[in-house]
Protein backbone atom coordinates (compact mmCIF):
# COMPACT_ATOMS: atom_id res chain seq x y z
CA UNK A 1 0.00 0.00 0.00
CA UNK A 2 1.41 3.36 -1.03
CA UNK A 3 2.36 5.85 1.77
CA UNK A 4 -0.33 8.41 2.59
CA UNK A 5 0.18 12.08 1.53
CA UNK A 6 -0.31 14.33 4.66
CA UNK A 7 -0.88 18.09 4.66
CA UNK A 8 1.76 19.98 6.63
CA UNK A 9 -0.82 21.05 9.19
CA UNK A 10 -4.07 19.73 10.80
CA UNK A 11 -6.33 21.01 13.73
CA UNK A 12 -6.54 20.30 17.82
CA UNK A 13 -10.75 20.26 17.78
CA UNK A 14 -12.53 22.41 20.30
CA UNK A 15 -13.95 20.73 23.78
CA UNK A 16 -16.69 22.64 23.73
CA UNK A 17 -18.91 25.74 22.24
CA UNK A 18 -16.86 28.55 24.03
CA UNK A 19 -13.91 28.66 26.54
CA UNK A 20 -14.67 28.25 30.37
CA UNK A 21 -13.94 31.90 31.11
CA UNK A 22 -13.47 33.26 34.89
CA UNK A 23 -15.61 36.54 36.27
CA UNK A 24 -13.46 39.56 35.87
CA UNK A 25 -14.53 39.61 39.85
CA UNK A 26 -12.63 36.18 40.72
CA UNK A 27 -9.82 36.81 38.89
CA UNK A 28 -6.57 36.30 41.02
CA UNK A 29 -4.47 39.91 40.51
CA UNK A 30 -1.09 40.52 40.27
CA UNK A 31 -1.24 41.65 43.81
CA UNK A 32 -2.74 38.64 45.45
CA UNK A 33 -0.01 36.35 46.91
CA UNK A 34 -1.17 33.89 48.61
CA UNK A 35 -0.04 30.29 49.62
CA UNK A 36 -2.34 29.14 47.01
CA UNK A 37 -0.34 30.86 44.39
CA UNK A 38 3.17 30.12 42.99
CA UNK A 39 5.71 32.45 41.84
CA UNK A 40 9.34 31.64 40.36
CA UNK A 41 11.64 31.36 37.09
CA UNK A 42 12.78 28.48 35.39
CA UNK A 43 15.89 28.90 33.06
CA UNK A 44 15.39 27.19 29.66
CA UNK A 45 17.68 25.08 27.31
CA UNK A 46 16.27 25.61 23.48
CA UNK A 47 17.44 22.57 21.17
CA UNK A 48 16.80 22.71 17.58
CA UNK A 49 16.10 19.87 16.00
CA UNK A 50 15.90 21.23 12.25
CA UNK A 51 17.11 24.24 11.05
CA UNK A 52 15.41 27.33 11.93
CA UNK A 53 14.84 30.79 10.54
CA UNK A 54 13.50 33.73 12.25
CA UNK A 55 14.22 37.32 9.74
CA UNK A 56 16.19 39.87 11.49
CA UNK A 57 13.25 42.80 12.34
CA UNK A 58 15.77 45.17 10.96
CA UNK A 59 15.41 46.98 7.77
CA UNK A 60 18.80 46.72 7.13
CA UNK A 61 19.10 43.20 7.48
CA UNK A 62 15.94 42.93 4.29
CA UNK A 63 16.15 43.55 0.77
CA UNK A 64 13.33 45.02 -0.85
CA UNK A 65 14.05 44.82 -4.69
CA UNK A 66 11.10 45.99 -6.98
CA UNK A 67 9.87 43.82 -9.76
CA UNK A 68 6.87 44.15 -12.18
CA UNK A 69 4.70 40.93 -12.86
CA UNK A 70 2.32 41.23 -16.06
CA UNK A 71 2.28 45.60 -15.20
CA UNK A 72 2.12 44.99 -11.52
CA UNK A 73 4.51 46.32 -8.76
CA UNK A 74 5.84 43.27 -7.15
CA UNK A 75 8.57 42.64 -4.41
CA UNK A 76 11.57 40.06 -4.63
CA UNK A 77 12.20 39.98 -0.44
CA UNK A 78 15.90 38.91 0.85
CA UNK A 79 16.36 38.37 4.66
CA UNK A 80 19.87 38.57 5.39
CA UNK A 81 20.27 37.77 8.63
CA UNK A 82 18.82 35.65 11.34
CA UNK A 83 17.46 37.35 14.38
CA UNK A 84 20.23 38.20 16.39
CA UNK A 85 21.74 40.23 19.29
CA UNK A 86 25.29 41.47 18.50
CA UNK A 87 26.72 38.60 16.62
CA UNK A 88 25.18 35.69 17.94
CA UNK A 89 21.51 34.17 17.17
CA UNK A 90 18.79 35.63 19.35
CA UNK A 91 15.04 34.23 19.59
CA UNK A 92 12.78 36.83 20.90
CA UNK A 93 10.76 36.34 23.76
CA UNK A 94 7.75 37.55 21.91
CA UNK A 95 7.60 34.54 19.73
CA UNK A 96 8.91 32.52 22.52
CA UNK A 97 6.00 33.50 24.17
CA UNK A 98 3.52 32.89 21.16
CA UNK A 99 4.59 29.64 20.76
CA UNK A 100 4.32 28.74 24.04
CA UNK A 101 0.92 30.08 24.59
CA UNK A 102 -0.46 28.38 21.57
CA UNK A 103 -0.27 25.07 23.17
CA UNK A 104 -1.16 26.40 26.69
CA UNK A 105 -4.35 27.46 24.78
CA UNK A 106 -4.56 24.10 23.09
CA UNK A 107 -4.14 22.19 26.83
CA UNK A 108 -7.06 24.57 28.39
CA UNK A 109 -9.42 25.16 26.06
CA UNK A 110 -9.07 28.42 25.89
CA UNK A 111 -9.49 31.45 23.06
CA UNK A 112 -7.14 31.36 20.22
CA UNK A 113 -5.37 34.71 20.22
CA UNK A 114 -4.39 34.35 16.37
CA UNK A 115 -8.15 33.49 14.89
CA UNK A 116 -9.60 36.21 12.57
CA UNK A 117 -13.28 35.12 12.04
CA UNK A 118 -13.47 36.33 8.39
CA UNK A 119 -11.56 35.84 5.27
CA UNK A 120 -12.02 37.90 2.10
CA UNK A 121 -15.56 38.11 2.98
CA UNK A 122 -16.60 34.46 4.33
CA UNK A 123 -16.84 34.06 7.95
CA UNK A 124 -16.17 31.18 10.19
CA UNK A 125 -18.37 31.96 13.16
CA UNK A 126 -16.79 31.10 16.88
CA UNK A 127 -17.25 31.54 20.16
CA UNK A 128 -13.02 31.30 21.15
CA UNK A 129 -12.30 35.23 19.71
CA UNK A 130 -9.82 36.87 21.84
CA UNK A 131 -12.14 39.99 21.79
CA UNK A 132 -14.62 37.82 23.64
CA UNK A 133 -12.24 38.05 26.49
CA UNK A 134 -12.93 41.23 28.21
CA UNK A 135 -14.43 42.36 31.20
CA UNK A 136 -17.90 41.88 30.67
CA UNK A 137 -17.30 37.89 29.94
CA UNK A 138 -14.24 37.34 32.04
CA UNK A 139 -10.93 35.84 30.51
CA UNK A 140 -10.46 32.33 29.29
CA UNK A 141 -7.18 30.25 31.40
CA UNK A 142 -4.89 31.82 28.51
CA UNK A 143 -5.26 35.23 28.73
CA UNK A 144 -5.40 34.76 32.44
CA UNK A 145 -1.61 33.58 32.80
CA UNK A 146 -0.85 35.42 29.58
CA UNK A 147 -2.66 38.17 29.56
CA UNK A 148 -4.84 40.53 26.74
CA UNK A 149 -5.98 43.70 25.72
CA UNK A 150 -9.53 44.24 24.96
CA UNK A 151 -9.90 47.46 23.28
CA UNK A 152 -8.67 50.80 24.72
CA UNK A 153 -10.13 50.16 28.19
CA UNK A 154 -9.03 46.99 29.44
CA UNK A 155 -5.47 45.85 29.67
CA UNK A 156 -4.62 42.33 31.70
CA UNK A 157 -0.62 42.15 32.47
CA UNK A 158 -0.04 38.69 31.68
CA UNK A 159 1.90 37.05 34.84
CA UNK A 160 4.65 34.96 32.45
CA UNK A 161 7.63 36.93 31.04
CA UNK A 162 9.98 35.35 28.55
CA UNK A 163 13.43 36.54 27.93
CA UNK A 164 14.88 36.27 24.50
CA UNK A 165 16.67 32.88 24.21
CA UNK A 166 20.74 33.54 23.09
CA UNK A 167 22.94 31.12 21.54
CA UNK A 168 26.85 31.43 20.06
CA UNK A 169 27.69 32.69 17.13
CA UNK A 170 28.75 29.51 15.64
CA UNK A 171 25.50 28.13 15.28
CA UNK A 172 24.79 30.43 12.39
CA UNK A 173 25.72 29.15 9.08
CA UNK A 174 25.72 31.58 6.52
CA UNK A 175 24.41 30.62 2.62
CA UNK A 176 21.67 31.19 0.21
CA UNK A 177 18.81 29.34 0.27
CA UNK A 178 15.76 30.45 -2.14
CA UNK A 179 12.21 28.97 -0.28
CA UNK A 180 9.71 26.78 -1.85
CA UNK A 181 6.63 29.37 -2.46
CA UNK A 182 4.47 29.71 0.78
CA UNK A 183 1.30 31.83 0.96
CA UNK A 184 -0.49 33.27 4.30
CA UNK A 185 -3.73 30.36 5.21
CA UNK A 186 -6.46 31.01 2.81
CA UNK A 187 -9.44 29.77 4.22
CA UNK A 188 -11.81 31.23 1.62
CA UNK A 189 -10.26 29.01 -0.94
CA UNK A 190 -10.78 25.50 0.70
CA UNK A 191 -13.50 25.55 2.81
CA UNK A 192 -13.76 21.32 3.27
CA UNK A 193 -9.91 21.69 4.83
CA UNK A 194 -10.63 24.49 7.72
CA UNK A 195 -14.82 24.54 8.02
CA UNK A 196 -15.99 22.25 11.46
CA UNK A 197 -18.00 20.31 9.28
CA UNK A 198 -16.03 19.75 6.35
CA UNK A 199 -18.12 21.94 4.23
CA UNK A 200 -19.95 25.02 5.42
CA UNK A 201 -17.62 27.68 6.94
CA UNK A 202 -20.81 28.81 8.78
CA UNK A 203 -20.14 25.58 11.11
CA UNK A 204 -16.91 27.54 12.30
CA UNK A 205 -13.29 26.34 12.19
CA UNK A 206 -12.19 23.20 12.49
CA UNK A 207 -10.06 24.21 15.70
CA UNK A 208 -6.78 25.39 16.48
CA UNK A 209 -3.72 24.85 14.08
CA UNK A 210 -0.40 23.62 13.92
CA UNK A 211 2.03 22.25 12.04
CA UNK A 212 3.63 19.03 11.65
CA UNK A 213 7.44 17.88 12.11
CA UNK A 214 9.19 16.17 9.26
CA UNK A 215 12.09 14.39 9.15
CA UNK A 216 14.51 16.06 10.49
CA UNK A 217 17.70 13.73 8.45
CA UNK A 218 15.80 15.24 5.32
CA UNK A 219 15.26 19.18 6.06
CA UNK A 220 18.27 20.49 4.07
CA UNK A 221 18.62 22.08 1.24
CA UNK A 222 17.14 20.70 -1.50
CA UNK A 223 14.14 19.74 0.55
CA UNK A 224 12.78 22.99 1.44
CA UNK A 225 14.57 25.18 -1.22
CA UNK A 226 14.40 25.87 -4.97
CA UNK A 227 16.48 27.22 -7.48
CA UNK A 228 14.54 30.37 -8.41
CA UNK A 229 13.89 33.33 -6.12
CA UNK A 230 10.80 35.42 -7.33
CA UNK A 231 8.08 37.48 -5.86
CA UNK A 232 6.12 34.09 -4.83
CA UNK A 233 9.29 33.16 -2.29
CA UNK A 234 11.67 34.54 -0.11
CA UNK A 235 15.66 34.01 0.26
CA UNK A 236 17.29 33.70 3.05
CA UNK A 237 20.54 33.96 3.72
CA UNK A 238 21.42 32.52 7.34
CA UNK A 239 19.90 29.79 9.06
CA UNK A 240 20.20 28.58 13.05
CA UNK A 241 21.82 25.40 12.71
CA UNK A 242 20.13 21.92 13.73
CA UNK A 243 21.17 20.80 16.79
CA UNK A 244 21.74 24.50 18.07
CA UNK A 245 21.53 25.10 22.06
CA UNK A 246 20.08 28.80 22.73
CA UNK A 247 18.88 29.91 26.92
CA UNK A 248 16.50 31.88 28.14
CA UNK A 249 14.64 32.41 30.97
CA UNK A 250 10.71 32.64 32.03
CA UNK A 251 9.47 34.34 34.88
CA UNK A 252 6.05 33.51 36.32
CA UNK A 253 4.01 35.23 39.12
CA UNK A 254 0.70 34.54 41.13
CA UNK A 255 0.10 31.38 39.41
CA UNK A 256 -2.28 28.75 40.38
CA UNK A 257 -1.08 25.10 40.71
CA UNK A 258 -2.84 23.78 37.82
CA UNK A 259 -2.06 27.17 35.72
CA UNK A 260 1.88 26.12 36.69
CA UNK A 261 1.28 22.78 36.01
CA UNK A 262 -0.22 23.62 32.49
CA UNK A 263 2.75 26.10 31.82
CA UNK A 264 5.58 23.12 32.43
CA UNK A 265 3.41 21.06 30.15
CA UNK A 266 3.29 23.79 27.49
CA UNK A 267 7.00 24.35 27.66
CA UNK A 268 8.32 20.52 28.02
CA UNK A 269 5.74 18.56 26.23
CA UNK A 270 5.67 14.28 26.73
CA UNK A 271 8.89 12.37 27.18
CA UNK A 272 9.01 8.74 27.46
CA UNK A 273 10.86 6.69 30.07
CA UNK A 274 12.88 3.78 28.12
CA UNK A 275 15.44 2.10 30.35
CA UNK A 276 15.68 5.17 32.63
CA UNK A 277 16.34 7.21 29.96
CA UNK A 278 13.80 10.13 28.62
CA UNK A 279 13.32 10.29 24.94
CA UNK A 280 11.72 13.29 23.66
CA UNK A 281 8.58 12.38 21.66
CA UNK A 282 7.39 16.17 20.88
CA UNK A 283 8.56 19.44 20.12
CA UNK A 284 7.35 23.02 19.13
CA UNK A 285 7.15 24.51 16.05
CA UNK A 286 8.72 28.28 15.65
CA UNK A 287 9.64 30.51 12.48
CA UNK A 288 9.42 30.75 9.08
CA UNK A 289 8.90 27.91 6.79
CA UNK A 290 7.23 25.85 8.94
CA UNK A 291 5.51 24.05 5.86
CA UNK A 292 8.18 22.90 5.14
CA UNK A 293 9.95 21.36 7.48
CA UNK A 294 11.87 24.24 9.26
CA UNK A 295 11.58 25.21 12.82
CA UNK A 296 11.35 22.30 15.14
CA UNK A 297 12.68 23.00 18.58
CA UNK A 298 12.10 21.59 22.16
CA UNK A 299 12.10 23.16 25.43
CA UNK A 300 14.31 21.59 28.36
CA UNK A 301 13.47 23.27 31.95
CA UNK A 302 17.18 23.10 33.60
CA UNK A 303 16.98 24.85 36.39
CA UNK A 304 14.79 27.44 38.27
CA UNK A 305 12.94 27.89 41.85
CA UNK A 306 9.09 27.83 42.76
CA UNK A 307 8.13 29.58 45.54
CA UNK A 308 4.71 29.36 46.77
CA UNK A 309 2.92 32.87 48.41
CA UNK A 310 4.83 35.62 49.54
CA UNK A 311 7.80 33.34 50.22
CA UNK A 312 8.92 34.12 46.87
CA UNK A 313 10.25 37.58 48.20
CA UNK A 314 12.57 35.86 50.26
CA UNK A 315 14.18 33.42 48.45
CA UNK A 316 13.29 33.94 44.76
CA UNK A 317 17.61 34.42 44.34
CA UNK A 318 18.00 31.02 46.33
CA UNK A 319 17.83 28.30 43.90
CA UNK A 320 17.07 24.67 44.99
CA UNK A 321 18.49 21.68 44.06
CA UNK A 322 18.10 21.29 40.22
CA UNK A 323 16.86 17.20 41.52
CA UNK A 324 14.36 18.68 43.81
CA UNK A 325 13.18 21.02 41.33
CA UNK A 326 12.80 17.94 38.55
CA UNK A 327 10.84 15.98 40.91
CA UNK A 328 8.53 18.85 41.74
CA UNK A 329 8.16 19.81 38.42
CA UNK A 330 7.60 15.98 37.05
CA UNK A 331 5.05 15.84 39.68
CA UNK A 332 3.12 19.10 38.49
CA UNK A 333 3.09 17.55 34.87
CA UNK A 334 1.55 14.93 35.90
CA UNK A 335 -1.03 16.66 37.27
CA UNK A 336 -2.13 18.02 33.91
CA UNK A 337 -4.91 15.38 32.11
CA UNK A 338 -3.16 13.95 29.67
CA UNK A 339 -2.73 15.89 25.98
CA UNK A 340 -5.36 16.25 24.07
CA UNK A 341 -4.59 12.85 21.56
CA UNK A 342 -4.85 15.51 18.34
CA UNK A 343 -2.67 18.12 19.66
CA UNK A 344 -0.15 14.92 20.86
CA UNK A 345 -0.49 13.79 17.01
CA UNK A 346 0.37 17.44 15.66
CA UNK A 347 3.91 17.71 17.76
CA UNK A 348 4.74 14.26 17.41
CA UNK A 349 8.20 14.19 16.34
CA UNK A 350 7.69 10.69 14.74
CA UNK A 351 4.34 12.16 12.58
CA UNK A 352 6.72 11.80 9.23
CA UNK A 353 6.40 7.94 9.89
CA UNK A 354 3.17 7.65 8.45
CA UNK A 355 3.48 9.58 5.73
CA UNK A 356 4.71 12.03 3.08
CA UNK A 357 4.02 15.45 4.30
CA UNK A 358 3.55 17.93 1.46
CA UNK A 359 1.08 20.25 0.27
CA UNK A 360 -1.32 19.43 -2.24
CA UNK A 361 -0.75 21.01 -5.69
CA UNK A 362 -3.29 23.00 -7.52
CA UNK A 363 -4.65 20.00 -9.60
CA UNK A 364 -5.49 18.20 -6.40
CA UNK A 365 -7.89 20.99 -5.31
CA UNK A 366 -9.20 21.30 -9.05
CA UNK A 367 -10.13 17.06 -8.62
CA UNK A 368 -11.01 17.36 -5.00
CA UNK A 369 -12.85 20.54 -4.64
CA UNK A 370 -14.86 18.98 -1.83
CA UNK A 371 -12.79 16.73 -0.12
CA UNK A 372 -12.33 16.69 3.60
CA UNK A 373 -8.87 16.74 5.26
CA UNK A 374 -8.65 13.63 7.12
CA UNK A 375 -8.83 13.06 10.65
CA UNK A 376 -5.18 12.53 11.35
CA UNK A 377 -3.96 15.10 8.00
CA UNK A 378 -4.45 12.68 5.61
CA UNK A 379 -5.67 13.89 2.04
CA UNK A 380 -4.68 11.01 0.46
CA UNK A 381 -4.06 7.26 1.29
CA UNK A 382 -5.04 6.12 5.00
CA UNK A 383 -3.42 6.47 8.23
CA UNK A 384 -4.25 3.98 11.01
CA UNK A 385 -4.78 5.54 14.27
CA UNK A 386 -3.17 4.74 17.24
CA UNK A 387 -4.86 2.86 19.66
CA UNK A 388 -5.68 5.03 22.61
CA UNK A 389 -2.53 7.02 21.68
CA UNK A 390 -3.62 8.92 24.70
CA UNK A 391 -2.69 5.95 27.44
CA UNK A 392 0.15 6.54 29.35
CA UNK A 393 3.03 4.10 29.96
CA UNK A 394 4.15 5.63 32.90
CA UNK A 395 4.74 4.37 36.56
CA UNK A 396 3.12 5.07 39.78
CA UNK A 397 4.66 6.39 42.87
CA UNK A 398 4.92 2.71 44.42
CA UNK A 399 3.39 4.52 48.08
CA UNK A 400 0.48 5.31 45.77
CA UNK A 401 -2.42 2.94 44.48
CA UNK A 402 -5.15 3.64 42.09
CA UNK A 403 -8.66 1.86 41.95
CA UNK A 404 -9.89 1.44 38.11
CA UNK A 405 -10.76 -0.74 35.57
CA UNK A 406 -9.76 -2.45 32.54
CA UNK A 407 -11.39 -0.39 29.55
CA UNK A 408 -10.39 -2.45 26.34
CA UNK A 409 -8.19 -5.22 25.74
CA UNK A 410 -6.01 -6.02 22.32
CA UNK A 411 -3.38 -9.04 21.84
CA UNK A 412 -1.42 -8.74 25.27
CA UNK A 413 -2.20 -5.00 26.07
CA UNK A 414 -4.56 -3.90 28.37
CA UNK A 415 -5.82 -0.38 28.60
CA UNK A 416 -7.11 0.79 32.50
CA UNK A 417 -9.49 3.98 33.13
CA UNK A 418 -8.34 5.13 36.32
CA UNK A 419 -10.71 7.09 38.79
CA UNK A 420 -9.87 10.45 37.65
CA UNK A 421 -10.07 9.57 34.17
CA UNK A 422 -6.29 9.26 33.08
CA UNK A 423 -5.79 5.82 30.67
CA UNK A 424 -2.98 3.88 31.24
CA UNK A 425 -1.31 1.11 29.15
CA UNK A 426 -0.06 -1.94 30.71
CA UNK A 427 0.92 -5.23 29.30
CA UNK A 428 -1.17 -8.35 31.18
CA UNK A 429 2.31 -9.65 31.78
CA UNK A 430 2.87 -7.36 34.43
CA UNK A 431 -0.84 -8.45 36.08
CA UNK A 432 -0.44 -9.95 40.00
CA UNK A 433 -3.24 -12.33 40.85
CA UNK A 434 -5.54 -12.46 37.30
CA UNK A 435 -6.31 -15.60 35.70
CA UNK A 436 -5.54 -15.79 31.97
CA UNK A 437 -9.75 -15.86 31.45
CA UNK A 438 -9.95 -13.30 33.68
CA UNK A 439 -8.99 -10.21 31.24
CA UNK A 440 -12.47 -8.81 30.38
CA UNK A 441 -13.71 -5.13 29.94
CA UNK A 442 -15.26 -3.89 33.37
CA UNK A 443 -12.48 -5.89 35.50
CA UNK A 444 -11.98 -3.53 38.62
CA UNK A 445 -7.99 -3.42 39.23
CA UNK A 446 -5.94 -1.70 41.57
CA UNK A 447 -2.79 0.00 39.53
CA UNK A 448 0.43 0.33 41.43
CA UNK A 449 3.98 1.28 39.78
CA UNK A 450 4.37 -0.14 36.11
CA UNK A 451 2.20 -2.99 37.28
CA UNK A 452 -1.87 -3.90 38.79
CA UNK A 453 -3.65 -6.66 40.16
CA UNK A 454 -7.76 -8.06 40.60
CA UNK A 455 -9.10 -5.36 43.24
CA UNK A 456 -10.13 -7.61 46.31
Amino acid sequence: MPMAKINPYNFVPFVDDEPKRTSWENLPKHHMLTNQLYSGFFDLRFTSITPVFIPSPLKKDQLKEDVYVKGKLEHKITFKKFSHRDVRPCIPGSSIKGMVRAVFEALTDSCMVLFAESYNGLTYPSKYKNQDCNTENGLCPACSVFGTISGEDMVFQGKVQFTDAIGNQDDLEKGEWNLKELWPPKPERHPPFYAKDGKNPSSGPRGRKFYFHHDPSLVKKGYFTTNNHDHRNRKICQLLKKDSKLNGKVIFKGLTQNELSCLIYALELDFTNEDGKSQRTMAHKIGMGKPLGLGSISIDIIDGVIEEGTARYKSLSQNSSSDSLRTTINGLKKAVAQAHTRLGDLLSLDKYKQGTILYPDLKWFKINKNKKLGEMGEYEGTITKPWFPEATEAAIDFNKKINGAIKAIKDDLVIIEAENGTLYKRAKKVAQGVKKGEFQVGLKVVLFGKGFHKKK
